[in-house]
């Protein structure tokens, strides 16, 4: 999923197609991973959910 993200990142900035909807829905999953994977390291968790957060505002718009 990371690498989706990634590839759906580097097309939009070298065409200037925003596909955004669907880079936030691959963002939002890639936090959701990190999050998961985080462990005990508080800040990747805190930042993680605060991704997922502002990737929630946004696609509620």
């Amino acid at each position: 999923m990371a690498k989706l993200a990634k590839q759906i990142a580097d097309k939009e900035m070298k065409t200037g197609e925003t596909n955004s909807e669907e880079l936030l829905e691959a963002l939002g999953t890639v936090a959701k991973m990190l999050e998961a994977q985080a462990g005990n390291n508080h800040e990747v968790s805190a930042l993680a959910k605060q991704v997922q957060e502002l990737v929630a505002a946004k696609v509620t718009k």
